[in-house]
């Protein structure tokens, strides 16, 4: 199993966070967290240090979440699944957070995430930022944990994004009868939107 490491802070201790624990070579503006912090929608920002790249934690936003809720979150290996659209058009592959106390799921967008995630070699490092509240989380892997992660997550997304081919595994009889249905909405379901954060050096 994976080392799962976290730490609570309020929002406003992200920029020392980063500093002290990443060696981020420039302070996060405060008006930078306060602008995350401000968002109506769920986010999951990727920092960049502009021009260079540098690795960052990635910060998942979620306006109505509770304290105890981020601590369940935080203590936990992310899931690596694949999702369906009702109407069989879409395949999507997520890291999903499924606290086993709570009806509540976290689901990140690896192919929005890509480069982020090409990027692990031994640590996930995520913050979630509620409200008030913030946990930052190092999830540290051995290097066949590593492996087998990456392994997962390339072996899902051969099979949804762009490489998603319904008709492959449904009959016509079965895409006709899934045309024209939604979603349904799932208030324990949240999917934040994916963003980059360019920070100038």
């Amino acid at each position: 199993m994976p080392k799962i490491e976290t730490r609570q802070m309020y929002p406003s201790a992200l920029p020392a966070y980063l500093k002290e624990q990443f060696h981020f070579p420039v302070l996060l503006p405060q008006a930078a967290v306060a602008s995350l912090c401000s968002m109506d929608e769920p986010m999951a920002v990727q920092l960049r240090l502009s021009p260079t790249a540098f690795r960052a934690p990635l910060f998942v936003w979620l306006p109505d979440i509770r304290p105890m809720q981020l601590l369940l979150l935080s203590g936990m290996e992310p899931a690596v699944e694949n999702h369906t659209s009702a109407d069989l058009r879409s395949n999507r592959t997520f890291l999903v957070w499924r606290p086993s106390d709570e009806q509540l799921e976290v689901r990140l967008d690896t192919w929005d995430l890509s480069k982020y995630l090409a990027g692990i070699e031994s640590e996930l490092a995520v913050v979630f930022v509620g409200p008030g509240h913030a946990v930052a989380v190092r999830i540290t892997y051995s290097p066949d944990e590593a492996e087998a992660l990456l392994a997962d997550l390339q072996a899902a997304a051969s099979s949804s994004g762009p490489n998603w081919r319904p008709w492959r595994i449904y009959s016509d009889e079965e895409m006709l009868g899934a045309e024209g249905q939604v979603d349904s909405p799932d208030s324990s379901v949240i999917v934040p939107r994916v963003a980059t954060l360019a920070i100038g050096s």
